[in-house]
C-alpha cells in the first residue's frame, strides 16, 4: 500500500517520485581535453609555471625555425642534388645512364615490402591517409608553384667603363618575358629595397656604391677627424693565395675591399661587418675566407665570393685587435691584441679553442708556424714569443730587439722567422734553437711589416719612411731597394710566383711592384681620393651626373632580333628618360639573349661616361648548373651559343649560382622557389613507388592465403639479396649492366646498404657469440669472451681506420679501393655483432632453468632445446635493445664518411665544399637529419608493433 510523501522515510517505505530526477553529470573541468590538460599540464602552481614557459619556449623555437625556413634559407642545395644525396657518384660512374638500376631495386624493394605487409601484417588506415596526403602535397605544390610569378631577376648592373655582359637564358613557347631598363640616375635609388634575384659578382655592389655616395661627406669629416688626432690607421694589403686578387682596407674602414690585380679594379666591397676601424687582415691557406681584426675587439671571418661575413668571434678580446692569421689547414684562426692577449678560435663553430696571455706588453703581431703547432707573438716590448698551442704555454723568449714588432713571419719550410722592429733592424731565428741567425740593417727608419717569398729565399720589408728592400735570406744582404718616394708601407705581400710585391700605405694607395726590378706596375687609388679621380669614382659616384644611352636587343640563338608586334624587340635609352621595358612572348623553345649596347660615342669615350643602371628581366626561370641538368637542357635546347664559363666572353647567363636572392622571401615565393623545385624532382618516383607499395600489399591481402604466394614471396626476399648486388654492381666488358664500382656509390643508397648488411650479418653473429660466451666449452668461451670485450672496448672509428688501413697491411689484395666499401661493411657488422651479442644474452638470462631442465627430461638435445625454448624467449625479451642497437648501427654508418667514403653524411659534406653551396651548410645539415630521423622513427614503430604481437610478447 503505498504512502504520501509525508510518511516516507518515516514508516521505513521509500517510493519513488513520478519523474526521474534531472541527470547529474562530472564537471566539465574534470573530463574531456580540459580535464586532461588540468590533471596533467595545470595541476599545481609549479607545474603550471613549467607548462607555461616551456610552450614559450618552444613556441619560439618552432617560430625561428620556420621564419628561417621559409624567408632565408636556400633549399636548393637540397633539390639541386638529390640524385647525388641519394644515389653518389653512380650517376657519373664510367657507364652513364646507369641510375636506372637503383630505380629497379628500389622498386623491387618497394614491392616485396608491399606484399610481405599483405601476407604476414597490415597497414592501418591511417597509413593509407597519410600517403595519400603526402601523395597530393608531392603532385600540387609543383602545379600550384608553377601558377606563382617568379621574382624579377637583375641580370646585369650597367657600368660606365666596364663593356655590358649580354644575358642568355632558357624560355619556352608562348613565355611572357619583360625586358627593363632602368637607369640608376637618382641618389633616391639608393634606399630602393629591390626584391628579386641580383647578379651576385662585384658588378652588383651598385647600392653599397650608391650609399657610400651619399655619405661620402661623412667619410670625409671622419678622415679629418682621424688625421686630426693621430689615429691614423694602416691600409692592409695581401695577395690571395691563387695570386688572382688582393685585399685593402680604407684605414677609417669597417670592411675590406678585393681588387682584381689584372684589370686594377675593384671586384668587391665587402657587407659592413665591423663598428670600428679594421686593423689587421689574413686570407685563409685555401683563398675563400679572410679574417679580420678591429679596434674594438671583434674578429670577423669573411667569404671572399659573396663579400659578406661568414662568421663572427665574439666574446674573447675585450680591448683592440692588432693581429688575426688563420691555421695551416683553415680550421682556426689566431687573434692577438691588448695586454699580450692571443685567442684562438675554431672555425668551425666560432667557440674559443684557447686562451693565451703574457701579460707583459700588447701582442702587435701573431703568426701560425706551417705545421700548426706553433705559433709566433711580436709584442709592445720587443720581444718574440714561441708558443706552444697544445700546451698553451711559451717555450722561447725571443728577446733582442729594442722597440715594439710590428712585422713577423714564417718561412714554408717553418724553420726559421723574421721579425720586424720599429728600430729599423730585422731579425732572423732559428726555431729549433731560438737562436738569432742574422741581423739585417738597412732601413732608416721603424719597420712596419715584412713577408717571406714562397721558396723562402727572398724576405721583403716595408718601413715608415716609404722604403721596401728586399733581402737575400742567406746572406743577409740587400737584393734591391726602391719605394722611397712612398708613403709608409703599413703591409707587404708576396704573390704567389714571387714575381709581385704588394704594398699598402699609408697615403691610401695599394701599390703592387715588380720584385725582380723594383718597378712600380699598378698603383690602386680612388678608395679616398679627391673628387674627380678616374679610376674608379667609388665614394665620389655621384648619381646625378648619369650620362650612358642604352640600346637592349632581344635575339634568338642565331643572334636575329625577335618581333614584337611587328616591331623588331628593341628600344634605346637616351639620358634623361625614366625606364624603359618591352614585354613579348616567346616563338618558340630554346636559348635566347639579351644584347646590350652602351653608345660611348655619346660621351666621347668610356671614360667620360658616368652612372649605373639595371637590367631587369621577369618572366624566366635561373636554372642549375648540376651537371645532370646541363646534359638534359641541351638534349631539350640544343648546346647554348656562348659558353657561360668563358670569361673572354661578355655573357651572364641565368645561372643559379651568379644570383642571389635579395629582400624578404614571401610565403608564396617559398613554395614557387622552394618547394615547388623539390617536389618536382621527385613527385614522379613518389607516385612510382605508391603504386608499387599499394599494388603488392593488395596481392598480398587477396593471396595470403595461398601457400604457394607466401613461399614465392619468402623465396623472393632470400634471392633478392645477391640480385640487387648483382644489379648494382654488374658484369666485366657487359652491355646490358656494366660494371659499377663499389667506389661510385654513395648517398643514401650506401648508407641503407651497410645499414642492412650490417643488421643481417651482425644478428646472427651476435647471436652465436652470445651462445658461444655462455657455452661450457672454455676454449670457444673464451675466444667469444675476448673478441666481445675487445671490439667493445674501441670506438668505432677505430675498427673503420684498421678495415680501411690495416687489413690490407695483411692481404694486399684487399687494398683495392674496389673494396674499400666491402671492408666497411666488415668492420660494421663485427663492431655490432658483439654489441648485440651482449644483448642477446642479457635475454638468455631471464630464461628459467627449469624450462631447460625440463627439456632435458623430455629427451630433447642441446640444440633444440636452445633453437625451440630458449632463444624464443630470450630475443622476444630483448626485442627493444636490440632495435636500439640496430638504430645506432643506421646513424653510426655515418662515420665512414671520416674515412672519405661518400655515404649520406659524406655526399653532403662534399656537396658543401662547392663554392657555390659552402654558404648553405646548415639547410644540407638539417635535410639529412629529417632523413635519419624517419628512418630511425620507422625502425622503432616496426620494433613497438612487433612487441604488440603474438610473436614479439614475452607470454606467461
Amino acid at each position: 500500500m503505498a504512502d504520501n510523501g509525508d510518511n516516507n522515510g518515516r514508516n521505513g517505505i521509500y517510493v519513488a517520485p513520478d519523474a526521474a530526477p534531472p541527470d547529474r553529470h562530472p564537471p566539465l573541468t574534470t573530463v574531456g581535453p580540459i580535464g586532461w590538460l588540468r590533471a596533467n599540464l595545470f595541476s599545481g602552481l609549479y607545474n603550471t609555471l613549467a607548462t607555461i614557459i616551456m610552450t614559450l619556449l618552444v613556441g619560439w623555437f618552432v617560430w625561428e625555425m620556420l621564419d628561417w625556413s621559409v624567408v632565408h634559407a636556400q633549399w636548393g642545395v637540397v633539390f639541386n642534388n638529390l640524385r647525388q644525396l641519394f644515389s653518389g657518384y653512380y650517376a657519373t660512374s664510367p657507364s652513364e645512364g646507369e641510375l636506372w638500376r637503383i630505380e629497379l631495386v628500389a622498386g623491387i624493394l618497394v614491392l616485396l615490402t608491399g606484399l610481405g605487409l599483405g601476407i604476414w601484417a597490415g597497414v592501418a588506415r591511417s597509413a593509407f591517409i597519410a600517403v595519400l596526403v603526402i601523395l597530393a602535397i608531392v603532385l600540387g605544390i609543383p602545379i600550384i608553384g608553377a601558377r606563382i610569378p617568379e621574382p624579377s631577376v637583375y641580370t646585369s648592373l650597367v657600368e660606365p667603363i666596364k663593356t655590358p655582359k649580354d644575358f642568355l637564358f632558357v624560355g619556352y613557347e608562348d613565355q611572357e618575358v619583360t625586358i627593363t631598363l632602368d637607369p640608376l640616375d637618382n641618389p633616391a635609388d639608393a634606399e630602393t629595397p629591390y626584391v628579386g634575384f641580383l647578379e651576385k659578382q662585384s658588378r652588383a655592389e651598385w647600392s653599397t656604391r650608391s650609399r657610400a655616395a651619399t655619405k661620402y661627406q661623412e667619410r670625409v669629416a671622419l678622415e679629418t677627424q682621424l688625421a686630426e688626432s693621430g689615429e691614423l690607421l694602416p691600409t692592409l694589403a695581401a695577395f690571395s693565395p691563387n695570386g688572382r686578387n688582393a685585399v685593402m682596407t680604407g684605414f677609417a674602414d669597417h670592411a675590406p675591399l678585393l681588387w682584381d690585380v689584372n684589370d686594377e679594379t675593384a671586384i668587391r666591397r665587402f657587407q659592413a661587418g665591423h663598428t670600428a676601424p679594421i686593423t689587421s687582415l689574413a686570407y685563409s691557406a685555401s683563398g675563400d675566407l679572410v679574417v679580420t681584426g678591429s679596434l674594438d675587439g671583434s674578429v670577423i671571418v669573411w667569404s671572399v665570393e659573396f663579400g659578406r661575413v661568414e662568421l663572427r668571434l665574439e666574446g674573447g678580446h675585450t680591448g683592440p685587435v692588432y693581429s688575426t692569421v688563420f691555421s695551416p689547414d683553415d680550421t682556426q684562426v689566431l687573434s692577438a691584441g691588448e695586454d699580450g692577449e692571443l685567442i684562438l678560435w675554431d672555425v668551425a663553430d666560432g667557440q674559443i679553442s684557447g686562451q693565451y696571455q703574457d701579460e707583459s706588453s700588447d701582442a702587435y703581431r701573431v703568426v701560425f708556424h706551417p705545421d700548426g703547432t706553433l705559433a709566433l707573438s711580436g709584442h709592445a716590448d720587443g720581444s718574440v714569443l714561441v708558443w706552444d698551442l697544445d700546451a698553451g704555454e711559451v717555450i722561447e723568449y725571443l728577446d733582442e730587439h729594442n722597440e715594439e714588432i710590428n712585422g713577423l713571419a714564417f718561412n714554408r719550410q717553418g724553420d726559421k722567422a723574421l721579425s720586424a722592429s720599429a728600430d729599423g733592424t730585422l731579425i732572423l731565428w732559428d726555431i729549433a734553437t731560438g737562436d738569432d741567425i742574422q741581423l739585417f740593417a738597412g732601413h732608416t727608419d721603424a719597420v712596419l711589416d715584412v713577408a717571406f717569398n714562397r721558396d723562402g729565399s727572398r724576405a721583403v720589408s716595408g718601413s715608415a719612411d716609404g722604403t721596401l728592400i728586399v733581402w737575400n735570406v742567406a746572406t743577409g744582404s740587400i737584393v734591391r731597394q726602391f719605394g722611397e718616394d712612398k708613403g709608409a708601407i703599413e703591409s707587404v705581400g708576396y704573390s704567389r710566383n714571387g714575381q709581385q710585391i704588394i704594398t699598402g700605405s699609408a697615403d691610401r694607395t695599394l701599390t703592387l711592384w715588380n720584385a725582380n726590378n723594383g718597378n712600380l706596375l699598378v698603383e690602386y687609388e680612388g678608395v679616398w681620393d679627391d673628387v674627380g679621380n678616374e679610376t674608379l669614382r667609388f665614394y665620389e659616384l655621384d648619381l646625378a651626373e648619369y650620362n650612358l644611352e642604352l640600346t637592349v636587343r632581344l635575339q634568338d640563338a642565331e643572334g636575329n632580333v625577335l618581333d614584337a608586334d611587328g616591331k623588331p624587340a628593341e628600344f634605346t635609352l637616351s639620358p634623361g628618360e625614366d625606364a624603359r621595358a618591352i614585354t613579348l612572348q616567346l616563338p618558340d623553345d630554346g636559348w635566347y639573349m639579351v644584347d646590350i649596347e652602351r653608345n660611348d660615342a655619346i660621351n666621347g669615350n668610356r671614360r667620360n661616361n658616368r652612372g649605373y643602371g639595371w637590367l631587369i628581366v621577369d618572366g624566366i626561370e635561373l636554372y642549375s648548373v648540376q651537371e645532370s641538368a646541363t646534359r638534359q637542357r641541351e638534349e631539350e635546347f640544343g648546346v647554348p651559343p656562348a659558353d657561360c664559363n668563358d670569361t673572354q666572353v661578355m655573357v651572364q647567363c641565368a645561372q643559379e649560382r651568379d644570383f642571389r636572392f635579395e629582400g624578404t622571401r614571401t610565403f608564396e615565393e617559398f613554395v614557387s622557389l622552394q618547394l615547388s623545385p623539390f617536389f618536382a624532382r621527385m613527385d614522379g618516383t613518389l607516385l612510382v613507388g605508391a603504386l608499387l607499395f599499394f599494388g603488392g600489399w593488395a596481392l598480398g591481402k587477396l593471396g595470403g592465403q595461398q601457400r604457394l604466394l607466401r613461399r614465392t614471396v619468402l623465396t623472393s626476399w632470400i634471392v633478392a639479396f645477391p640480385v640487387v648486388f648483382i644489379i648494382l654492381y654488374g658484369f666485366n666488358d657487359s652491355s646490358v649492366l656494366p660494371r659499377v664500382p663499389t667506389s661510385f656509390w654513395g648517398g643514401f643508397l650506401l648508407t641503407m646498404l651497410l645499414t642492412f648488411v650490417g643488421i643481417t650479418a651482425s644478428f646472427p653473429l651476435g647471436v652465436g657469440l652470445a651462445l658461444g660466451r655462455r657455452s661450457h666449452l672454455p676454449v670457444i668461451k673464451w675466444i667469444c669472451t675476448f673478441f666481445i670485450e675487445v671490439v667493445r672496448g674501441v670506438p668505432l672509428i677505430t675498427i673503420l681506420f684498421m678495415a680501411k688501413h690495416i687489413v690490407p697491411f695483411f692481404w694486399s689484395a684487399l687494398a683495392s679501393s674496389d673494396l674499400m666499401i666491402p671492408r666497411m661493411m666488415v668492420g660494421l657488422t663485427l663492431f655490432s655483432a658483439a654489441y648485440l651479442a651482449e644483448n642477446v644474452r642479457g635475454g638468455l638470462q631471464i630464461v628459467p632453468k627449469g624450462q631447460i631442465e625440463a627439456a632435458h627430461a623430455l629427451g630433447m638435445n642441446p640444440l633444440y632445446t636452445t633453437t625451440f625454448i630458449v632463444l624464443p624467449q630470450a630475443l622476444r625479451a630483448v626485442i627493444p635493445a636490440i632495435m636500439g642497437q640496430f638504430i645506432s648501427l643506421f646513424k653510426d654508418t655515418s662515420l665512414v664518411a671520416a674515412l672519405f667514403v661518400f655515404d649520406l653524411v659524406g655526399i653532403v659534406q662534399n656537396i658543401v665544399t662547392t663554392e657555390i653551396y659552402r654558404p648553405y651548410k646548415r639547410e644540407a645539415y638539417i635535410f639529412i637529419a629529417i632523413i635519419y630521423f624517419i628512418v630511425s622513427y620507422v625502425m622503432s614503430d616496426a620494433s613497438r608493433r612487433l612487441e604488440a604481437t603474438g610473436s614479439g610478447s614475452v607470454r606467461n
